[in-house]
Parts: structure tokens; C-alpha cells; sequence
């Protein structure tokens, strides 16, 4: 399996080409960290508290700092885990963080991405890394009365299948 931490730019392109509603997107990230942080070496001249970070450190370095960017276009962090056992996949694939985050719409994470401080931060980002999958979702709406049918349904099954 091909390892990728940053998009190329025909996938930046397409992404942001592509035509899109304007409707909320979640992005789905896996994480897995290097064991020691990969700075550039003109990065460590001017830094070299860095130098002995893990990945997982330089990763928090960059979360931390990423924060008011998210939060200044409107998105936000869901959810945040750590990747434990992979059920289905290929045996010697390992995630160590996985996590989910919203924004109001691609427009908006396309804004986030090209203000120049938040590029500067990618440093610590692309050091951490070893690997990285980043996933674009959309909400499938079930409506209400689908949810609340078959909640009913399973309640009764359960009730009857113990009698």
C-alpha cells in the first residue's frame, strides 16, 4: 500500500473543481504517526526544541495550532479516537488516531487551507506523519419515521424472541 500524507495537487484541484452543493461536509482522518518527527533541516536551524519530538507530539504541536483556523471558518472537531483493533482491512495496516471533523460546506475548508499561517503549521503535520487517509463524507438523511419503525420493530422481535 502506497503511504500519503499530503494531497497531490491533481487531488487538491479535483477536490476543489469538483462540483459541490455547498451543504456541510465531515472529513474522516487515520492517522499513523512516525516514531520520531521528521522535521526539514531549515526547520530544525530555526527550531530546534523540535528535533526530539515524536510523531505523535509534533502532530499535537500541529492540532493545538490548528484549532483557531477550524474554528474561524465554522468547523469543528466531532469526534477523536484512538485506533485500537481494525475488524476488516489488510493485516499489516494500523491506524493510530482516528477522527472526524465538520465544516459548513468544502468552500470552507478550501478557505481554511490556503491562509498562510495555517500553512506554516503544516511543518509539524508532515513531520508527524508516516502515513494519512483523508476521506470526505456527506450525511445521508434516513427519515425520522424509518428510524423510528424499525426501533420499534427490533424492540418487539427482541421482546418475543426471549419469551
Amino acid at each position: 500500500m502506497i503511504k500519503t500524507v499530503k494531497p497531490s495537487d491533481e487531488q487538491l484541484s479535483n477536490f476543489f473543481s469538483d462540483e459541490h452543493d455547498g451543504k456541510p461536509v465531515v472529513m474522516l482522518n487515520m492517522l499513523k504517526f512516525r516514531a520520531m518527527a521528521d522535521y526539514p533541516a531549515d526547520h530544525l536551524a530555526e527550531n530546534p526544541e523540535d528535533a526530539n519530538r515524536t510523531g505523535q507530539e509534533a502532530y499535537e504541536v500541529y492540532s493545538k495550532q490548528t484549532m483557531p483556523f477550524l474554528f474561524s471558518v465554522g468547523g469543528k472537531p466531532l469526534w477523536i479516537g484512538r485506533a485500537v483493533t481494525s475488524l476488516i482491512g489488510p493485516a499489516d495496516e494500523h491506524w493510530d488516531r482516528v477522527f472526524l471533523v465538520y465544516y459548513p460546506s468544502r468552500e470552507a475548508l478550501k478557505k481554511m487551507l490556503v491562509i498562510p499561517a495555517y500553512k506554516a503549521i503544516g511543518v509539524h503535520r508532515n513531520a508527524a506523519l508516516e502515513d494519512s487517509r483523508l476521506v470526505e463524507t456527506k450525511e445521508i438523511s434516513i427519515p425520522k419515521i424509518m428510524l423510528m419503525i424499525l426501533s420499534i420493530f427490533f424492540r418487539i422481535k427482541f421482546f418475543f424472541s426471549r419469551s
